[in-house]
């Protein structure tokens, strides 16, 4: 299987489990670096933003809005998402 279909398959995966425990910050998570990879990152970030709602002290929820919002031109609010990011891990390898 090529890596979209894995991608694909990963998503509808992701998507079902959604379904069935619709407040799940990780799934959330997971789903949106997916959404990010082929650069869809503005439904990426509002994966993020809904995960950091649910959980705001999930790491990874905080770690990854920054490359979204760069990647949409939102270079400050990256920023901001960086410092909250690293006030939640100071040693979270998806910043660095």
């Amino acid at each position: 299987m090529s890596r979209r279909g894995r991608a694909k398959s990963a998503l509808r995966a992701i998507e079902r489990a959604l379904r069935d425990n619709p407040d799940a910050a990780g799934y959330l998570v997971d789903r949106g670096g997916i959404r990010a990879e082929p650069g869809d990152h503005a439904a990426a970030l509002a994966d993020f933003d809904r995960a950091l709602a649910l959980d705001d002290t999930d790491d990874d929820a905080a770690a990854f809005p920054a490359s979204a919002l760069r990647y949409l031109g939102r270079l400050e609010d990256a920023k901001v998402a960086v410092k909250r990011a690293l006030t939640l891990n100071p040693g979270n390898p998806r910043l660095g």
